[in-house]
Parts: C-alpha cells; sequence; structure tokens
C-alpha cells in the first residue's frame, strides 16, 4: 500500500479515537456534574427543612377538681335582710318607729272575755311591739298587713281572732295615738309548729308606703 494512504489511515484512525475518547470524557464530566448538582440541591433542602419538634406531652391532670372555699352555713341569712333592726332596735314602715320587745310560742291564747286555741300541729308565735307615732297626726294603729317570715321563705299573716283576744287585755287598737306618743301591740301569728321563724315585716298602717324589718330573735 501507498505510504500517504497508510498516513492519511493512521491520521483517521487518530482522529476517530480522540472524538471517541474526547467525548467520553466528556460525557462522564458532565454526568459527574449533574450528579454533584442534585446531591447539592438536596443537601441545601435538608438545611432548610425545619426540625420537626416532638409532640408535647399532656399536662398531668390535677388529681382533684379545684373547689371553692367553704362558706359560712349562716352567711345566707345573714344576707337575707341586712336592714333588719335587730330585737330591740326600731325601724320605721314611714308613719311608725316600731321595736320588738318580746316573742311567745304558744297554742292557747286567753283574753278578758274570750280565747282562742291553735289548730292541731300548730301554735301562735306573738310578737309584742313597740309602736311610736313618727307623724305630725294622730294615728291608730292598724297591724293588718304585718307579716312573719320563716327562714325557708314562708310567709305568715297575722290570725285576726287572736288578735281580738289579745286586744281584750290591751285595748289600743281603736284609739288615736298623738305624735311622738307610744302604744305597745301584741301580734299573733299561726305557724307550723316548731316553725323557725326569722324576720317580721311589721307596720301599723293599713295599705301603707312601706314596713319595717325587724330580726326575730328568740
Amino acid at each position: 500500500m501507498d505510504r500517504t494512504v497508510w498516513i492519511v489511515a493512521a491520521s483517521a484512525v487518530t482522529v476517530a479515537l480522540a472524538l471517541v475518547f474526547g467525548f467520553g470524557a466528556g460525557w462522564f464530566s458532565h454526568q459527574q456534574y449533574l450528579r454533584d448538582s442534585i446531591e447539592s440541591a438536596f443537601e441545601d433542602l435538608d438545611a432548610g427543612e425545619p426540625e420537626q419538634e416532638s409532640p408535647a406531652e399532656p399536662a398531668d391532670a390535677p388529681d382533684e377538681e379545684a373547689t371553692e372555699p367553704d362558706q359560712p352555713e349562716d352567711s345566707e341569712e345573714t344576707d337575707r335582710w341586712p336592714e333588719a333592726a335587730p330585737m330591740g332596735e326600731s325601724a320605721s314602715d314611714g308613719t311608725w318607729d316600731i321595736t320588738l320587745t318580746g316573742v311567745e310560742r304558744t297554742t292557747h291564747i286567753s283574753g278578758s272575755y274570750s280565747n282562742t286555741t291553735a289548730a292541731a300541729g300548730r301554735e301562735f308565735v306573738v310578737l309584742e311591739a313597740e309602736l311610736t307615732n313618727a307623724s305630725s297626726g294622730p294615728q291608730a294603729p292598724d297591724v293588718e298587713d304585718c307579716e312573719l317570715v320563716d327562714t325557708d321563705g314562708n310567709r305568715h299573716a297575722y290570725d285576726f281572732d287572736a288578735l281580738l283576744v289579745l286586744d281584750e287585755q290591751n285595748d289600743v287598737l281603736y284609739y288615736d295615738v298623738n305624735p311622738g306618743a307610744s302604744v305597745t301591740v301584741s301580734v299573733p301569728f299561726d305557724v307550723a309548729e316548731g316553725a323557725d321563724v326569722e324576720v317580721a315585716l311589721m307596720t301599723g298602717v293599713w295599705d301603707g308606703p312601706g314596713v319595717a324589718e325587724l330580726a326575730v330573735e328568740e
């Protein structure tokens, strides 16, 4: 073969090999570059994600439910009638200054001319009250609107028949009392035997403007 042909053939082979090896090296270099880029991207993502915290443990429940401090047993009773005047002190119904001076329980009341007895299981609570005329003119005491309140909140009206029997002794319900003067009246209330009474709502005026709140202390 001609030397020139050999030279050309050898040159062609050399160029071909150079192209093959060059392409192969470039391809592998490109693959390595892509691999490095992907790994770097994943590392950046991992670094940017916040660390997940473990869920907090639930707080231990208290052993016992919180309880309100105990209230004094008599707090409700003392707050129910905060304006009630104690025995021996007066309160006003707007016309009379009224003072409770005594409390008596009985099942039988005797007067000068008649008597009365409470029904079975009942009794009379008789309140003795001093009424002082605080108005500017004469007044005849009228106790029709008086009430007695027990600790359950029940209200008891006065007993008309027993009142008449008691007034046979005092005879004060039909006479005027001058301004500044006083009179003592006994007012009976029919209640269940043994009822725990608490306060009297007293007045000496029929359908008057108000009542005097008076604590009943036995």
